[in-house]
C-alpha cells in the first residue's frame, strides 16, 4: 500500500503543533472546568452546614435550661452568666491589685518612701515614686523588686548626684496571670 503525502514537511509540522496546542489547550479548559465544579461543591457544602449551624444556634437560644431550680431562655441565661462573669473578673482585678500592693509592702526595704504608685490594668504598667535614704537603698530595692515573679522589665531613674532623700521613679510590667 502507497501513502500519498501532500502536505509539505513544514506545514505538517505546523499542524501538528497547532494539534498538540489544542490538546493542552483542551486540557487546561477541562481542569479549569473541574476546579471551578468543586470550588462549588465545597461552597454549597460550606453554606448547607453555616445554614444547619445557624439553625442549631436558633434553635438552642429559644430553648429553656434550668438553673437554680428555675426554667429560664438560654439567652436569658447567657445574659446572666455573662454578668457574674464581669463581677467575678472585677473581683479578680481587685484581688491581683490588692495581691502586688501587699507584695511591694512586704519587701520595701525600710531606707525607701513610696510617695505614689501606679497600676495600669490594661497597660499593665506599675510605676512607684519614692525618696531613698541614701544611694544604696536604691539597689536594694530593685534587688527586692527583681525577685517578684509577677514583675518584670524592672526599671529605676534616679539623681546620681544626690546622696541622701534621693527621689526615684521605678517602672515595671506586671503578669496578672502569675498572680496567686
Amino acid at each position: 500500500m502507497y501513502s500519498l503525502n501532500l502536505l509539505d514537511p513544514q506545514r505538517k509540522l505546523i499542524l501538528r503543533e497547532r494539534i498538540r496546542t489544542r490538546r493542552v489547550v483542551r486540557l487546561f479548559i477541562h481542569l479549569f472546568l473541574l476546579l471551578i465544579f468543586q470550588i462549588t461543591i465545597l461552597l454549597t457544602i460550606d453554606a448547607a452546614m453555616s445554614q444547619r449551624q445557624a439553625n442549631a444556634f436558633d434553635e438552642l437560644a429559644s430553648s429553656k435550661i434550668v438553673a437554680g431550680g428555675k426554667t429560664l431562655p438560654v439567652a436569658q441565661t447567657v445574659k446572666q452568666l455573662n454578668a457574674r462573669l464581669k463581677t467575678l473578673k472585677l473581683a479578680l482585678d481587685d484581688y491581683a491589685i490588692e495581691s502586688i500592693l501587699v507584695e511591694l509592702a512586704r519587701r520595701l526595704p525600710t531606707g525607701i518612701t513610696l510617695t505614689s504608685i501606679s497600676l495600669s490594668h490594661t497597660t499593665k504598667q506599675l510605676a512607684l515614686n519614692g525618696t531613698a535614704r541614701t544611694r544604696n537603698d536604691i539597689p536594694d530595692y530593685q534587688r527586692a523588686l527583681e525577685s517578684m515573679p509577677t514583675l518584670s522589665q524592672i526599671r529605676t531613674d534616679s539623681n546620681i548626684n544626690e546622696r541622701t532623700n534621693i527621689n526615684f521613679t521605678t517602672t515595671a510590667l506586671v503578669d496578672f496571670i502569675t498572680i496567686k
